[in-house]
């Protein structure tokens, strides 16, 4: 609980997201309730559907398109490790954000223009 909360906080300066996802899951409520308070509007409890591998298989149609970029920060490392091993990676988190994030901007119709804000810069 104490270590995501402080990678949340960590990740959020730099990355001045707008809406802050946090599964719905285990320690999931309680980092909502504590940061709510902090970032009023932002964190969204999400309950993700179907099993891990086939919600990452859903972003397929994405990657081929080009409209995902992975973008150099503090989990790069962990999420190229993951990457080429997975589904059979024993630790699937960094996959499993990825995907979430990835599905979640697609439905919002929000992706193509996160990726193209990277792109520029902004």
């Amino acid at each position: 609980f104490v270590e995501c909360l402080s990678a949340l906080e960590t990740l959020e300066k730099p990355w001045l997201t707008g809406t802050i996802l946090v599964e719905d899951k285990a320690n999931g409520t309680a980092i909502e309730d504590v940061l709510r308070r902090k970032w009023p509007g932002r964190i969204l409890l999400v309950d993700p559907k179907g099993s891990k591998t086939s919600r990452f298989y859903a972003t397929q149609p994405h990657w081929a398109a080009k409209r995902v970029r992975i973008v150099d920060g503090p989990y790069v490392s962990r999420w190229r490790r993951e990457f080429p091993k997975f589904p059979k990676v024993r630790r699937d988190d960094e996959m499993d954000q990825t995907s979430q994030a990835i599905n979640w901007l697609s439905r919002n119709g929000s992706l193509v223009a996160s990726m193209a804000a990277l792109r520029r810069g902004s």
